[in-house]
């Protein structure tokens, strides 16, 4: 009899193991990442305005860069990975160029069921370090490293982080960190 229970309990330690370890929970949410390089020539100003809801943006600025490299990487949720896949896949970004500017936008779609099903957006951009910069950004992130010249940034819902910047600065952030370096 003794024999028996040992059985029973080594089988319902396995099953439980099992349970706690090789399945996942029903409303556990799988990601799915796309990434899309753009290049856009400009000449030695340029003009950047990025408007941009549950996204963040990185500028960083090189010297004698003739050409602004954009990286959108945009990165949306679901309940299989499939699901997640359709739903990055179908995400609209807009990037325009007229001239010297370069407009960046990014809203999310209002079909999330819940916050943490929110799609977003990334945007890394390598540019010249000479120029305008503006950015609007909500519920995102700023940095941007490296500009000599004219930069304005306005985010609301998100840290903000200059560093290296020559020239004229104005930031207005509201209820986010802002941090500044030489």
């Amino acid at each position: 009899m003794r024999t028996r229970s040992r059985g029973h309990a080594v089988i319902l330690l396995g099953l439980v193991v099992l349970l706690a370890f090789g399945c996942r929970r029903a409303d556990e949410l799988r990601e799915a990442t796309e990434y899309r390089p753009l290049r856009f020539q400009t000449g030695p100003a340029m003009d950047i305005e990025a408007v941009l809801t549950n996204g963040s943006i990185s500028i960083r600025g090189e010297v004698g860069r003739t050409e602004t490299e954009i990286t959108a990487i945009l990165v949306a949720s679901g309940r299989s990975l499939d699901r997640a896949q359709r739903r990055v896949e179908d995400l609209d970004i807009s990037l325009t160029q007229q001239g010297e500017r370069i407009e960046i936008r990014f809203e999310p779609p209002k079909e999330a069921e819940t916050w943490s099903e929110l799609p977003t957006a990334r945007f890394e951009i390598l540019t010249s370090d000479r120029g305008a910069l503006h950015v609007e950004a909500t519920d995102g992130s700023v940095r941007v490293v490296g500009i000599d010249g004219e930069v304005s940034i306005l985010a609301e819902g998100g840290e903000v982080d200059v560093r290296q910047v020559s020239g004229t600065l104005e930031v207005q952030a509201a209820t986010a960190p802002f941090g500044s370096r030489r």
